[in-house]
C-alpha cells in the first residue's frame, strides 16, 4: 500500500505540469472517425449516434445487443456475445460501469449532450484497465465552435416528455458548454399478452442531467479542460408484464474530470484527474438497499514523436453499502507502454500493460494492432476483475474468484470501390476462460464461481451508399452480423455447445436517410434474430422485424434555425421482447422540436 500512496503523490504532482490528450482524426473521404489518444486509433470504430431518443439507435449497430426491462427499466449493452459487464461505457476514458454490479444503465444517458460517441468493438483493457474486455462505448461531446443557444422538446404518445437546453459559447481562448436535460416519463404503453391487447399503468421516471465543460487555451498546444456531470433520477421499476410490484430506485451521481495537455517539439504530455461519486438506492417490499461508491482515477501519459507512449494510471475504488458487512476498497495501478512502428503503407501498434491490484499483479494485458492500407488485424490478451458483489455479497460472495481472461482475434477490411460506396467487413474470434457464473449453493443461496469457457465468433459487414444520381442528398446503410457465442465448458451438460442467452445469432438492418430542400426523411428496418433465454436453449424469444420512420422540416430565419420532426416507432406493430416477460411498446408516435439561436 505504501508504494501505491507514493505513486499517487507522484502523479498528483506531475499533474500540475502535464496533460490529457486531444483527439486524433483519420479522414477517409467523407467519413471521419475520432479516436481520443487514451484509446487506440482505429478506422473501424463505429460512430454511435447517441444524440437521439430512439431504441433503434442501438439496434442498428452491428454485433451490439441491448437488454431492456421494457421501455422503463434497466437497459444495458453487450457486444459480440460478451456480457454487459464486459462492455464499458467510458467517460473521459474511465468506465462508468457500476462498481457493485459491473453494468451501466444507458437509459439514463443525457443523449442530447453526447453528440460524438464511438463504439470500439475490441477489448480496451490495455488502455482503460478493468471492465472493457468486450469493447467500449466512448461518450463524447464536440463543441460546435459557435456561440449558440439550443432548446428542444421531445414528447411521445407513451406520455414521455424530455426537455433539453444547451449553451455553447466561445470568447477569445475560452470555450464552454452547459447542457441541461429534464425528463418526465410515464412509460404508459400498449402490448399484447395471451393475444389480448393491454395498456400498462404508468411507471414514472423523473429526473435530470446537468453537464458542463470549460476549455481554456493557455498557449500553443497547451490546454486545460474541466468537465462535470450531475445526474439525479427517481423511478418506479415494473414487474413482469408491467405489474406494479412497488419497486423504486434512486440514482444520484456526480462525475467530474480535469484534463491538461501540453505539447512541445516532439513531446506531448497529458494528464487527467477523474472523480465519480455515485449513490444507488433501491426499495421493494422487504428490501432497502443503499450503496454509495467513489472512484478516483489519475493518469499521466507521455508521447514521443507518436512512436512511443508511456502511461501510468492510479485508481482507488470504494463502496459503502448497507448490505456489506463493512466498506470495501480496491486500489490499482496500471502501467502502459505502447510502441508504434511506421510502415510504408500503415502502422504496427504494440501495447503492454501490467496491472497491480491491491498489491497483487494481474495477468499482463497485451494489445497488437497492424494497419496495412485498408486492412487491420488485432490480437488482444486481456481480462476482467470480479465485481464487488461477486466478491463481497453477504449471502454468497466469493473472495477467491479469479479474474476472467480472454484472448481475442479480429480482422477488418475496408473497401471503397467508388466515392459513393464504402464497405466495412469484420471477422472475430473471442475465447473467454474462467467466466464468472452465479450458481445455486444450497439453502436457497447462490454463489459466484469461475466455471465457464466461452467461444464467441462471427462476422459483420456494413455498407454505406450515397447515390449521386438522385435529385436530393441521401445515404443508404445496410448491415448484417453473425454472432455464434457458445459454452465450451459448463457444469451442466445440457448447456455445452449452446448459444448464450439473449445473444441473437443473426441481426441485420437497413436504413435510408434523405434531405431535399427543407424536408428530411428517415426510415429504419432492423431484423433481430431469435434469442434464447435459457442456458440449455429450450426456451427462446422469437425473431422480430422492428421499423421506424421520421418526417421532418428544417426552417432557417435570420439567426434562428428550427427543426420539427414527427416519427412513428414500431410501424408494423411487431410484438417482441428484449427480456422475457417485458414486452416492448407497440406502435407509438414521437414529436420533436428544436430551436437554435445563433447570436451575431
Amino acid at each position: 500500500m505504501t508504494s501505491l500512496r507514493c505513486y499517487y503523490l507522484f502523479v498528483l504532482l506531475l499533474f500540475l505540469a502535464v496533460a490529457e490528450a486531444q483527439d486524433l482524426s483519420a479522414n477517409l473521404d467523407s467519413i471521419e472517425i475520432i479516436a481520443p489518444k487514451y484509446l487506440p486509433s482505429s478506422r473501424f470504430a463505429a460512430p454511435a449516434d447517441t444524440s437521439t431518443l430512439q431504441l433503434i439507435t442501438w439496434l442498428r449497430l452491428p454485433g451490439l445487443s441491448i437488454n431492456s426491462i421494457g421501455s422503463s427499466g434497466l437497459s444495458t449493452l453487450s457486444n459480440r456475445g460478451m456480457s454487459s459487464r464486459h462492455t464499458a461505457i467510458l467517460y473521459e476514458g474511465v468506465p462508468l460501469n457500476g462498481l457493485t454490479t459491473g453494468v451501466f444503465d444507458v437509459s439514463l444517458l443525457p443523449i442530447h449532450f453526447f453528440n460524438r460517441s464511438h463504439l470500439f468493438k475490441e477489448g480496451l483493457t490495455s488502455y482503460t484497465g478493468n471492465q472493457a474486455m468486450g469493447g467500449a462505448l466512448s461518450l463524447g461531446h464536440q463543441h460546435s465552435g459557435l456561440n449558440e443557444l439550443v432548446s428542444s422538446a421531445h414528447y411521445t404518445s407513451t406520455h414521455n416528455l424530455t426537455l433539453h437546453q444547451l449553451w455553447n459559447g466561445a470568447f477569445n481562448k475560452v470555450r464552454w458548454t452547459v447542457g441541461w436535460e429534464r425528463i418526465h416519463h410515464l412509460n404508459q404503453q400498449q402490448f399484447y399478452k395471451d393475444l389480448q391487447l393491454l395498456t400498462s399503468p404508468s411507471f414514472l421516471r423523473d429526473g435530470h442531467n446537468l453537464n458542463g465543460e470549460l476549455s481554456i487555451d493557455l498557449g500553443n498546444s497547451h490546454r486545460l479542460t474541466a468537465k462535470v456531470w450531475w445526474q439525479d433520477f427517481d423511478r418506479e421499476i415494473p414487474g413482469p408484464f408491467y405489474l406494479r410490484v412497488n419497486q423504486f430506485q434512486q440514482d444520484k451521481n456526480l462525475r467530474s474530470a480535469l484534463t491538461h495537455s501540453w505539447q512541445k517539439a516532439s513531446w506531448q504530455l497529458d494528464s487527467r484527474l477523474v472523480y465519480f461519486d455515485e449513490t444507488l438506492n433501491y426499495q421493494s417490499p422487504g428490501v432497502d438497499s443503499r450503496a454509495k461508491t467513489n472512484l478516483l482515477n489519475i493518469k499521466t501519459t507521455a508521447n514521443f514523436k507518436r512512436l512511443w507512449q508511456l502511461a501510468i494510471a492510479l485508481q482507488s475504488e470504494n463502496v459503502t453499502a448497507n448490505f456489506y458487512t463493512l466498506s470495501r476498497t480496491r486500489n490499482s495501478m496500471l502501467l502502459s507502454m505502447t510502441r508504434n512502428w511506421k510502415l510504408q503503407h500503415g502502422w504496427i501498434h504494440l501495447s503492454l500493460a501490467p496491472h497491480l491490484v491491491n498489491d497483487k499483479w494481474m495477468p499482463l494485458h497485451a494489445d497488437l494492432r497492424v494497419d496495412y492500407r485498408s486492412f487491420q488485424f488485432i490480437a488482444i490478451r486481456n481480462y476482467n476483475l470480479p465485481g464487488f458483489n461477486d466478491l463481497y455479497w453477504p449471502s454468497g460472495g466469493n473472495p477467491n474468484l479469479k479474474t476472467e481472461k480472454s484472448f481475442q482475434l479480429s480482422a477488418h477490411q475496408l473497401w471503397q470501390p467508388s466515392a459513393a460506396v464504402q464497405i466495412k467487413s469484420s471477422l472475430f474470434s473471442y475465447h473467454i476462460n474462467d467466466l464468472i457464473q452465479w450458481v445455486p449453493a444450497g439453502n436457497s443461496t447462490w454463489t459466484p464461481v469461475n466455471q465457464k469457457k466461452i467461444w464467441s465468433r462471427g462476422g459483420e459487414i456494413n455498407l454505406d451508399y450515397r447515390p449521386d444520381w438522385l435529385p436530393f442528398s441521401s445515404i443508404i446503410n445496410a448491415h448484417y452480423s453473425l454472432t455464434k457465442a457458445t459454452h465450451l465448458d459448463d457444469a451442466s451438460v445440457a448447456s455445452r455447445g449452446k448459444q448464450l442467452i439473449y445473444v441473437p445469432l443473426h441481426k441485420a438492418g437497413l436504413s435510408f436517410k434523405s434531405q431535399f430542400s427543407f424536408l428530411h426523411f428517415d426510415a429504419d428496418l432492423v431484423y433481430l434474430g431469435k434469442r434464447y433465454d435459457t442456458t440449455d436453449n429450450f426456451l427462446s424469444l422469437p425473431a422480430a422485424w422492428i421499423t421506424g420512420a421520421t418526417l421532418g422540416i428544417n426552417v432557417n430565419y435570420k439567426n434562428i434555425q428550427m427543426t420539427v420532426d414527427y416519427r412513428v416507432e414500431n410501424l408494423v406493430q411487431a410484438q417482441y421482447e428484449l427480456v422475457r416477460s417485458f414486452p416492448m411498446p407497440l406502435r407509438y408516435h414521437t414529436f420533436f422540436i428544436q430551436i437554435k439561436y445563433l447570436p451575431k
